[in-house]
């Protein structure tokens, strides 16, 4: 697996080192998520219907304000984050994670490479009862990958349903 580090002075003189990956993190390399947890650049969208006024995505972990937001105004993942108050300073803006209930899936979308390189691939478009999560910054020296895989990976495994995978993301 190829990375990329990027080290950020952080308070009082410490660091953090913010991984970038081009393949999916390691904790979801279990066998039975094989082909469950993609990336951006290889994930194919299924086609989708159209949109109707109740329909809903959730938005969750180091934004401003999370929550739902109605899917008709969150059309993508650029426009999902600027709705929920932008990205807090100690977000992991390389693994922004779409969580899609209705295909069993979570697609890793590196939101800086958006942001950076105008890489609209990872400008997914979001579909209905979407879960965005904007995970927090980590020491990959110190965890395997952000926290907030542990109860992805038990949503993608079948141990959570969606209210209960919501439910653990909350912060």
């Amino acid at each position: 697996m190829r990375s990329l580090w990027i080290l950020l002075l952080a308070g009082c003189g410490g660091r953090l080192v913010i991984p970038l990956y081009d393949e999916v993190p390691v904790l979801t390399r279990h066998p039975a998520l094989r082909g469950k947890v993609l990336t951006a650049d290889t994930y194919v969208p299924k086609a989708s219907g159209t949109v109707s006024g109740d329909e809903k995505i959730t938005v969750l972990g180091m934004v401003s304000y999370e929550g739902d937001i109605p899917l008709s105004e969150a059309r993508t993942l650029s426009r999902s984050i600027l709705l929920a108050g932008s990205p807090s300073a100690l977000a992991c803006l390389p693994q922004i994670i779409v969580v899609r209930p209705c295909e069993g899936t979570a697609i890793v979308c590196d939101y800086y490479r958006f942001l950076q390189d105008k890489d609209s691939r990872q400008d997914l478009p979001l579909r209905s009862d979407d879960i965005l999560v904007v995970p927090e910054l980590y020491n990959p020296d110190q965890v395997p990958c952000a926290p907030e895989w542990v109860p992805i990976n038990d949503f993608l495994l079948g141990k959570l349903d969606r209210s209960q995978l919501v439910q653990a993301l909350h912060k």
